[in-house]
């Protein structure tokens, strides 16, 4: 029973990284982009650096 359960739980897991890590990379790819761009289409010259910080991190652990 464990190790049908253990097994189950490795898939779905495999499935889950499979789906779920490139989006959220493309997510925070995104979303470091337009920290970049969004302020110089706005018109606000300051960029959000810690928007930058996060989005960076997040993106190089994902």
């Amino acid at each position: 029973m464990e190790n049908e359960k253990k097994k189950y739980t490795f898939k779905d897991i495999a499935w889950r990284d499979l789906l779920i890590i490139p989006i959220i990379g493309v997510i925070f790819y995104a979303l470091t982009i337009a920290a970049y761009i969004g302020p110089i289409l706005f018109g606000y010259y300051e960029i959000d650096s810690n928007l930058i910080f996060v989005a960076t991190i997040t993106q190089a652990l994902a």
